[in-house]
């Protein structure tokens, strides 16, 4: 018996008498529904088709708009929850920022999930990277510990600057001004290889669409992306 890492309270496992006779893989809980039911799910029919925004539509917002006016590819992204709210917010903080690794496990298992139901293995599965000194300070990648059961082939890699301001500390202005972060660390020809580049919050989109920039340079196919929250 298990204790749910956001509240505490016991888990306990229920299998009915179809799943007994299914073969099926035992999936190890790590919340339980009652807290899982307060992050609030992204529905495809309301949701902006090319980031992932929660709206009273399926049409681009006006953000990814204004990534086509830019001459931009959209990243088509795909995203399992909400970020503005309460809960999520709540979880990157203990898990991004405070750095607790454990807490990886609550939505590690869906978010694989999620990543291998919409894009199959013959994509490159592309992580955001976290800078040298956040990794010092934290010891691991949250994109990576969200990830399990698939490989993962990292392209990119935060550039070495001496003090960087987080993306977490900028203003949205800030954020789309923000210039190349990134260098390329993957073959000098992707091969029109499809990627998928997998993130744990889509905000302004502009980290992503530098990465995205980066494999463009290097022949890559269709690129993607996936997050856990929008």
């Amino acid at each position: 018996m298990a204790n749910c890492l956001l509240c505490g309270r016991y888990l306990t496992d229920k299998f009915s008498f179809g799943w007994l006779f299914s073969w099926q893989k035992i999936m190890t809980t790590y919340v339980c529904p009652r807290c899982l039911a307060q992050f609030e799910s992204l529905q495809i029919t309301s949701c902006c088709p090319g980031c992932g925004r929660k709206q009273e539509t399926n049409d681009l917002c006006k953000d990814c708009q204004r990534w086509q006016k830019m001459g931009l590819e959209l990243l088509n992204n795909k995203a399992l929850y909400v970020y503005n709210q309460n809960m999520m917010k709540d979880y990157i903080e203990r898990y991004k920022f405070m750095g607790d690794y454990r807490w990886r496990l609550v939505f590690q298992e869906q978010f694989s999930r999620f990543v291998l139901q919409n894009y199959s293995k013959d994509y490159i599965y592309c992580p955001i990277p976290v800078d040298k000194q956040t990794y010092q300070t934290r010891g691991f990648n949250q994109v990576i510990g969200l990830c399990k059961g698939f490989k993962l082939t990292e392209l990119v890699a935060f550039k070495e600057i001496k003090e960087r301001k987080k993306q977490s500390h900028k203003t949205r202005k800030q954020r789309m001004l923000t210039e190349q972060p990134f260098i390329y660390i993957g073959p000098i020809d992707l091969k029109q290889q499809n990627v998928v580049l997998l993130d744990d919050i889509y905000t302004t989109g502009r980290t992503l669409y530098h990465a995205a920039n980066l494999l463009r340079q290097h022949n890559a196919g269709m690129i993607k992306s996936i997050t856990l929250a929008r």
